[in-house]
């Protein structure tokens, strides 16, 4: 959906960017966590308990994963718009979007492992929570350019 507007170019600012990449990726994770949440339902024998803790970090973690990545690279997107007065790719775009994959890619790996112990468990979420603190540090920042811009 951002990209529609993105190429139609009536809405101009680095912040329509970060609005519109927030609250798609927003729609996207509420969508992801319904499909989590149907199938932690069918593995755990309809354990709603089970179901109660994946829905709530989901709900809790959601800005700090797909809101913050493509918030950033619309940010950029319609930033990079705006300087060079045409759509496309330059590096700076491509900067932020494997900025973006990186970030990705370090969360699902953080959030595949088991901890066997309590305090592995405990780094494993320490990890993902660096992530998480990171993704919205580079979001918080983009939204402070673009409100100086």
């Amino acid at each position: 959906m951002p990209l529609g507007f993105y190429f139609k170019g009536r809405l101009r600012s680095e912040a329509t960017g970060i609005l519109l990449g927030t609250s798609s990726a927003m729609g996207f994770a509420a969508m992801e966590t319904m499909g989590y949440a149907f199938v932690t339902l069918l593995q755990s024998r309809g354990n709603l308990l089970v179901l109660d803790s994946v829905l709530f970090a989901r709900g809790v973690f959601s800005p700090a994963g797909h809101a913050a990545w493509t918030g950033l690279v619309c940010a950029v997107l319609w930033k990079q718009r705006i300087k060079t007065g045409r759509t496309g790719l330059n590096w700076h775009v491509m900067v932020a979007f494997l900025t973006a994959v990186l970030l990705h890619a370090l969360w699902d790996i953080f959030n595949s492992f088991r901890g066997n112990t309590f305090i592995g468990a405990i780094k494993i979420e320490l990890l993902s929570l660096l992530i998480a603190g990171i993704s919205l540090m580079l979001l918080n920042k983009r939204i402070d350019e673009a409100k100086s811009s």
